[in-house]
């Protein structure tokens, strides 16, 4: 699909959408010779109330979290992060069993939340934003030092 068809399906500026293809937000979009094409099933971004990129981690949980649950494309741009540290969030919350990774055409990955991360998406989260401000773990060991020790903590 071109940038005008999706800009069209979303309702968006034109403007708007070019941006986001610039930034790379638009998962699996490529720039040709001719402009833009833009997978058929490519979501619009998750861009409404993005956290910063000083927040502190539970925070930043909870907001890809909503993202996802509102069917929006999540991705290290957004989040303003590398795609080691985005891979940290995303892993941690497959293995909690929150979210189910799926796949756009082009193989991009995309996740849907879970019943369990339904259920999860407000006070399991608050668990976790407590559980990350009381230790203070860069977020790039974050698979490696968080996922046991919150295991057992949220189990």
């Amino acid at each position: 699909m071109t940038l005008q068809e999706y800009a069209v399906k979303y309702h968006k500026k034109e403007r708007t959408i070019l941006e986001y293809l610039k930034q790379g937000f638009i998962l699996g979009a490529q720039e040709t010779e001719t402009g833009w094409d833009i997978p058929e099933d490519a979501k619009l971004p998750y861009t409404s109330n993005r956290v910063k990129p000083t927040s502190d981690q539970g925070t930043i949980f909870k907001s890809i979290l909503r993202g996802i649950y509102e069917g929006k494309a999540v991705s290290p741009g957004i989040f303003h992060m590398t795609e080691e540290e985005f891979s940290g969030y995303i892993n941690l919350l497959i293995q909690k069993g929150w979210i189910v990774e799926s796949k756009l055409s082009r193989d991009v990955p995309t996740y849907i939340v879970t019943s369990i991360g339904n259920t999860a998406r407000e006070e399991s989260a608050k668990k976790v934003a407590t559980f990350l401000n009381s230790v203070a773990i860069p977020v790039t060991n974050l698979a490696v030092q968080v996922v046991p020790t919150l295991a057992s903590l949220i189990g």
